[in-house]
């Protein structure tokens, strides 16, 4: 289901979101701030709201859910209306001997993103982080106690459910949400971490420099220091490693690749017919 395009985004957090709120992402707080662009969606988007209606036709079948209504409202939590969500579609399902009333998301995955999918039989463990927080968000918007995921996987639809509300963990949730949201209204920036957009965003915000030497405190000493450390100790390492790769190849010689109980070493031609490593421990 496609956003509700009269709802103001900038207002708050949507379920899609959630993700990135509870992980306090850089780039989620420029957006909110208006000091980067929205996503507005991309082909991958575009062809899983093309295959949505199908999607939730097979997997309502499948889980055995009558399907009420797909939705077309976003709605705000009742508690915290800087919190939002827009559940794709509502239904009905016998669980536990009873009619409940069901949340359905649908979900598309490419190649890439199927390994983060699990079995079913495994309940919200075996649903990524990203959609979980999604999922949870909508079951507290909507107040309902049962969701479903509908996913399309290749040429399947695989249905994860019923996933059962988690009061607990969806209070902890609201919590990092809203703390975030502060942080958007107080114009105060999240903790740095190691995403790239963090690189970007510090060289967008200093492209004016002052050629002036500031004194660091005792903390960013540290940093320089433990800094330091890193590059000479990568250094090392990558050196290490050029010289087992050169033993392996050698080892190798002109067979395609060696073979231990541990691993495999392979050394053969890519396309441009060059020699090309590579290196692979075994599945135990």
């Amino acid at each position: 289901m496609g956003f509700d395009e009269s709802f103001d985004r900038k207002s708050g957090i949507g379920a899609s979101e959630s993700y990135a709120a509870e992980n306090e992402c850089i780039e989620l707080w420029q957006t909110k701030l208006g000091l980067k662009e929205e996503f507005t969606g991309n082909e991958a988007t575009e062809l899983g709201q093309e295959t949505e209606a199908i999607n939730l036709k097979i997997g309502c079948r499948k889980a055995g859910i009558k399907l009420k209504s797909i939705n077309e409202e976003t709605r705000r939590h009742p508690q915290h209306p800087g919190i939002f969500a827009t559940a794709d579609a509502f239904g009905t399902a016998e669980i536990n001997g009873r009619e409940e009333e069901v949340i359905i998301e649908a979900k598309m995955v490419g190649v890439n993103r199927a390994r983060h999918w699990g079995d079913p039989r495994d309940g919200w463990d075996a649903i990524p982080e990203y959609v979980q927080t999604q999922v949870i968000q909508q079951m507290a918007v909507y107040d309902v106690w049962y969701a479903y995921v509908s996913l399309l996987l290749g040429t399947k639809v695989v249905v994860y459910g019923p996933l059962i509300r988690d009061l607990e963990r969806e209070r902890a949730q609201i919590k990092k949400t809203l703390n975030f949201i502060d942080k958007i209204k107080n114009r105060q920036e999240p903790p740095i971490d190691d995403k790239p957009a963090w690189k970007k965003y510090l060289s967008d915000k200093f492209k004016e420099m002052r050629r002036i030497t500031k004194k660091g405190n005792a903390e960013t000493n540290r940093k320089i220091l433990r800094r330091c450390e890193l590059s000479e100790l990568l250094s090392d390492l990558q050196k290490e490693r050029d010289t087992i790769d050169n033993y392996l190849r050698a080892e190798i010689g002109d067979m395609e690749s060696v073979e231990t109980p541990m691993g495999l070493a392979t050394w053969r031609k890519n396309r441009l017919g060059n020699r090309i490593l590579k290196v692979k421990r075994k599945k135990e």
